[in-house]
């Protein structure tokens, strides 16, 4: 990564800073959260899906059809783990240990997602507070069906 000379303004930092001191000087002290998900072919299922209808969120409208689609499954799942491999290496480099979350965790008990995080904020949630979400979750039987193909194709033929 690195933000020396990358022209943004505030985030110039000496060859001799790391990135995440540059970020500490402009943004002040920084807590990260890395939020990951544990089941990258699920990841990669959705990623597909939502690539190809353009339905990324509740609220948005599916443009097209979906279809299954093992080539661009596989190609995402690869770019997913490259891309974990990439924080993990930059998380690394800079000597950070973030706050992790899993996409499972937060799915399957919000609170303590939250109350995990304002916990490592050293943030007091109010008395009573509760999680509240307009969102659900996506995935259907189209989804279990393509992680099941993926799955097989993977097992024929590892990435």
């Amino acid at each position: 990564m690195g933000f020396a000379g990358a022209g943004h303004d505030g985030l110039r930092g000496s060859r001799d800073e790391t990135d995440i001191a540059t970020l500490n000087r402009a943004l002040g002290p920084l807590t990260l959260i890395h939020l990951r998900r544990e089941d990258l072919v699920a990841q990669a299922v959705s990623w597909s899906r939502a690539e190809q209808t353009g339905y990324w969120q509740q609220g948005d409208e599916a443009l097209r059809r979906p279809h299954e689609n093992i080539d661009q499954m596989r190609q995402l799942l690869e770019t997913v783990r490259q891309h974990n491999q990439a924080w993990e290496s930059w998380f690394r480099s800079q000597g950070v240990s973030p706050h992790e979350v899993t996409y499972e965790q937060l799915v399957g008990d919000p609170g303590a997602v939250v109350e995990g995080i304002a916990a490592r904020l050293r943030i007091a949630l109010p008395p009573g507070w509760q999680p509240k979400s307009p969102h659900r979750k996506q995935a259907d039987e189209v989804n279990e069906n393509w992680a099941l193909a993926l799955r097989t194709s993977l097992a024929a033929r590892p990435l």
